[in-house]
């Protein structure tokens, strides 16, 4: 994968990160949820987002899975840009990007087992699938 491909992952990556840190911090009621960063497809104005954190899947380690994701996603883009530089393996995030799909594998069942749908989890999901195949190229 060329250079610009890492440095694009990590863009995106830290998007992702981005993402979670809106869906923690409005749910903690620390943030409102119309943010003018934030795209009005995203923004969570239905319940259903915030009531996934008070599932089974929502919560691993006694967090919210966003809280979890946010500086998982910055550790990622970090990875990515280092390998970007040539300053790490390129396996390093390869391996945490396998990972990542086998989380976003469960959790995505998850939401279609408790019947919630939430565009920003789907969204960050999919942002990591990017990155996985971006890395393949």
């Amino acid at each position: 994968m060329p250079e610009t491909f890492y440095y694009l992952g990590a863009l995106l990556a830290l998007v992702g990160g981005a993402l979670s840190f809106y869906f923690y911090s409005v749910y903690q009621g620390k943030m409102f949820y119309k943010q003018w960063w934030m795209p009005p497809v995203l923004r969570m104005t239905s319940d259903n987002c915030s009531n996934v954190i008070d599932t089974p899947y929502g919560r691993h380690f006694n967090l919210p899975n966003a809280a979890l994701g946010a500086p998982l996603m910055v550790l990622y883009a970090a990875l990515l840009f280092l390998v970007g530089n040539e300053m790490i393996s390129k396996t390093v995030p390869l391996s945490f990007g396998v990972i990542t799909l086998f989380v976003a594998v469960y959790l995505i069942y998850g939401l279609w087992k408790i019947n919630k749908h939430c565009r920003i989890c789907y969204t960050v999901h999919f942002l990591n699938l990017v990155i996985f195949i971006m890395q393949l190229i």
